[in-house]
């Protein structure tokens, strides 16, 4: 499910950016495991970058820019895992909403959490050299975001 632009959280909801990396699973345990003691709902976000495509059948053209098929805006099983894996072991371990957006993941984290309590990110390290080639969804969060950002690191 794409969430739609003018998607907001709750003012006292903990939005986490999830991507499958060590630092990102941290991150979310550590966000339900916060959500647990103080009853705060949490949004795991799974960010892709959006697909351009220019499909050609034997039958028609699809325009380039086309949307790609349904199944690819859901979130994915890979989050609904992680979801499950952070879950566990945890008492009173909230259930966590799984969100997948198509954009800029920095872009995307800062807007869904706009009204939230917080933004829950896992802490990489890259090199400073990848980081100004690449740049930094963490360091896009920490300069633009309106709400705490807590790094959680591996």
């Amino acid at each position: 499910m794409n969430a739609p632009r003018h998607t907001r959280m709750a003012n006292n909801e903990i939005v986490v950016g999830v991507d499958g990396s060590p630092a990102s699973r941290s991150a979310l345990r550590w966000a339900v495991e916060l959500a647990a003691t103080t009853g705060a709902p949490v949004t795991a976000v799974e960010v892709g970058y959006p697909v351009t495509v220019a499909h050609v059948t034997a039958f028609t053209p699809m325009p380039y820019g086309t949307a790609p098929p349904l199944e690819q805006a859901r979130p994915s099983p890979r989050l609904y895992d992680l979801v499950v894996a952070a879950r566990a072991g945890v008492w009173g371990a909230p259930e966590v909403r799984r969100l997948h957006v198509d954009g800029d993941p920095g872009a995307e984290l800062t807007r869904l959490a706009e009204s939230a309590a917080m933004l829950v990110i896992g802490k990489t390290r890259h090199s400073r050299l990848a980081e100004f080639v690449l740049g930094s969804v963490g360091a896009h969060c920490l300069r633009h975001a309106r709400c705490p950002v807590v790094t959680v690191p591996a």
